[in-house]
């Protein structure tokens, strides 16, 4: 038979609300939403998709709303889209002090979706406020 403090813990443990313990089971709210389109940074190339964050923030409410649908059903289907774990590999940039002629001399720069990245930020910020 069990310990009965370990009895006390799991059942005080089982009555306990998790909802506030679990920030990925609450659906992303159109604030939090907002807030992300946002918070995304500016003035950085395109993505595979041809998106830049600026397009995001300045979207008309009917695609908000359908982001939002679709960030929720992702979350909750746990499925990522393909699209948006494709990174392009669309340059290199000369560390500093290399030699040019070496090839690991350079550092890739892979650009992912501005629309993945969004749902990063929903998917991170509970977790960090």
């Amino acid at each position: 038979m069990a310990d009965p403090r370990m009895r006390r813990l799991k059942k005080a443990l089982e009555h306990r609300p998790m909802a506030s313990n679990r920030p990925f089971e609450v659906e992303f709210t159109e604030n939090k939403h907002n807030i992300a389109l946002w918070k995304g940074k500016t003035g950085k190339a395109l993505g595979l998709n041809e998106l830049m964050q600026e397009m995001l923030a300045h979207l008309g409410q009917s695609v908000k709303d359908t982001l939002l649908t679709l960030f929720n059903h992702t979350r909750r289907s746990g499925e990522l889209l393909h699209a948006w774990r494709l990174g392009g590999c669309c340059t290199k940039i000369l560390k500093k002090g290399k030699c040019a002629m070496a090839a690991e001399s350079y550092r890739p720069i892979s650009l992912t979706s501005v629309i993945s990245k969004t749902m990063e930020y929903l998917v991170n910020a509970p977790l960090y406020h």
